[in-house]
């Protein structure tokens, strides 16, 4: 992506100027949240009525409705063990 600086410069980057939130996710339950988070992104944007709907998601995948573009690493996924 250009992106030209107030100092009339040009850089190249792969993501936005900006800052982010970042951080390592550790817990398995937490792990879920943010891909349920990052599932409702369109739905929250008026983009789709479901996560499944929204043709780039992995939600789709996930709950069994589709195969998405994407292949999902369920192995990667951790395991929430409840007690």
């Amino acid at each position: 992506m250009e992106d030209k600086q107030p100092s009339g410069k040009t850089h190249y980057r792969f993501w936005q100027r900006g800052g982010g939130y970042d951080r390592n996710l550790y817990e398995p339950d937490t792990v879920y949240q943010e891909i349920e988070y990052m599932h409702n992104n369109p739905v929250r944007r008026g983009l789709c009525e479901k996560p499944e709907d929204w043709f780039w998601s992995s939600a789709a995948d996930l709950t069994g409705v589709r195969a998405g573009p994407l292949r999902v690493d369920r192995e990667s996924l951790p395991i929430i063990v409840r007690s």
